[in-house]
């Protein structure tokens, strides 16, 4: 399943297709932004454990390149954050349901 929507970046505005894919390793959910059918940016982020998490849920990469898409999708409805946040060694990430 798909949703677009406009993410704003750096001063710009940028019209992605959202999409959901799994991880090879161990099916977990990711979350994938889509610019003029390119990779754009990568939402989610695959951490120990993820596999486990329920179909519709994923930790979500809010730091470097992605700040600000979180709370741009939350604004769109596009997901939810449902849990606390888990430490990566370097960030700590949330855990968000994904609504589409």
């Amino acid at each position: 399943m798909k949703a677009k929507l406009t993410i704003k970046s750096i001063g710009k505005t940028y019209k992605v297709e959202l999409k959901k894919e799994h991880y090879s390793n161990n099916g977990a959910l990711a979350l994938e932004a889509i610019e003029s059918g390119e990779p754009f940016a990568t939402l989610s982020t695959n951490l120990p454990g993820s596999g486990a998490l329920p179909k519709n849920r994923c930790y979500f990469k809010t730091y470097s390149e992605n700040e600000g898409f979180l709370e741009c999708l939350e604004e769109q409805g596009l997901v939810k954050r449902v849990g606390p946040t888990v430490g990566t060694g370097w960030v700590e990430v949330p855990l968000v349901e994904v609504l589409f």
